[in-house]
């Protein structure tokens, strides 16, 4: 057996003693790139101890992912549009996912109150303009979102 080979062996083991299952995972591959790109020592240890942090740290995400026992992790790629009957439309929820903005003469979104449900935006502000009576000059247009 080689002296890298032993070299290598002693660190994987001390590596996992110390409980640093990152510099495990990454020793090898670094250690060949550093050789290929005669990197000095200061510059190894800095890329063997980003590993490190960046398996702890997705670690930690995903202890705590697992502790909170979040029933399954579901995205917007997987939402029903079907199962909602037709009151959320998958062409809406792609532009807000993508961040596109448009005017709209009337606004056909919807808010929803706690106790009475969905209400339509538009009749919420007749309201309130009738009750204030003081405003007498409304934007010609919305945008649907700011």
């Amino acid at each position: 057996m080689s002296r890298a080979a032993v070299a290598k062996e002693l660190v994987v083991a001390q590596a996992r003693s110390l409980k640093m299952p990152g510099v495990v995972r990454v020793f090898e591959s670094l250690a060949r790139q550093a050789r290929e790109e005669h990197w000095g020592y200061e510059e190894f240890l800095h890329e063997v101890l980003c590993a490190e942090q960046t398996s702890r740290r997705d670690s930690a995400v995903r202890h705590r992912l697992r502790d909170a026992r979040f029933p399954e992790i579901k995205t917007i790629d997987t939402f029903d549009f079907a199962a909602t009957d037709g009151t959320v439309s998958a062409t809406q929820i792609a532009e807000l996912a993508r961040g596109e903005c448009r005017s709209r003469t009337s606004t056909t979104t919807r808010s929803l109150h706690p106790r009475r449900g969905y209400r339509p935006i538009a009749a919420r502000g007749a309201r309130r303009s009738r009750a204030r009576a003081s405003s007498t000059t409304t934007p010609a247009s919305r945008t649907s979102c700011s």
